[in-house]
């Protein structure tokens, strides 16, 4: 339970990020956008897709692993297990761009980090009843 809330709350504010930075480069008048609710649904399904998928799983290993660790070793292993699937969406998508490549592993690996947050968030709210 503790794991799905965290996949929820994680594709809820990663994608209104998200959502909310694409909004900003929508600057010209002449060219139709999708509308906020649009780039947000869209987003908020596929971000939840991904964490319900492939973060939940990879999360029990992890933890597995930082079971008595300090908390930043934790973020930060999270980091970088999002930062190798943005890489491997790369190499399935072999775009020539490396900036937006690096961009994509960024992201997800802030998006896991988002996760790791809010399962420990979650966990310590639970403690604390």
């Amino acid at each position: 339970m503790t794991r799905l809330l965290a996949s929820v709350l994680s594709a809820l504010v990663v994608s209104l990020v998200f959502t909310m930075i694409s909004q900003n480069n929508n600057i010209e008048a002449d060219v139709l956008y999708y509308s906020f609710a649009n780039e947000f649904l869209n987003g908020f399904t596929v971000m939840l897709c991904i964490y319900l998928f492939f973060a939940t799983p990879v999360s029990f290993y992890i933890d597995k692993m930082t079971t008595n660790r300090n908390m930043i070793l934790h973020v930060l292993l999270y980091f970088f297990v999002g930062a190798i699937f943005g890489a491997m969406f790369i190499l399935i998508n072999s775009a020539s761009d490396v900036k937006a490549g690096i961009q994509l592993a960024s992201l997800f690996g802030l998006g896991a980090s988002v996760f790791s947050l809010f399962l420990n968030f979650i966990r310590r709210v639970r403690k604390n009843k």
